[in-house]
């Protein structure tokens, strides 16, 4: 599944757990992994020279809308993503019920 952000790409690199954005010869990427049936977000990493200019907030949304879509528990590792689910309370029933 891929969609665009600003004409940029992000797809879903299941060979690295990633859902990423090629930046020329960079990448933006949301880590992830599987424990069962839960989807695990590890971490969001954006590269210096790319920050500020809103593909950290659309790469998540698009891995959050992926995670609704296909109706998976969730569980955020990474304290920027957590931040942004408590923002964005319509993905807040993604996350694994201990988590909350």
């Amino acid at each position: 599944m891929m969609s665009t952000v600003n004409q940029v790409e992000i797809a879903n690199n299941k060979e690295k757990g990633r859902f990423e954005i090629r930046l020329g010869n960079d990448y933006a990427f949301v880590d992830y992994r599987w424990r069962n049936e839960v989807f695990e977000l590890m971490y969001i990493f954006v590269p210096v020279h790319y920050r500020g200019k809103g593909i950290s907030e659309e790469l998540i949304k698009h891995v959050l809308d992926f995670a609704l879509e296909n109706n998976l528990q969730i569980n955020v590792y990474c304290s920027w993503i957590a931040g942004f689910v408590r923002s964005h309370p319509e993905y807040l029933p993604l996350v694994e019920r201990h988590q909350r």
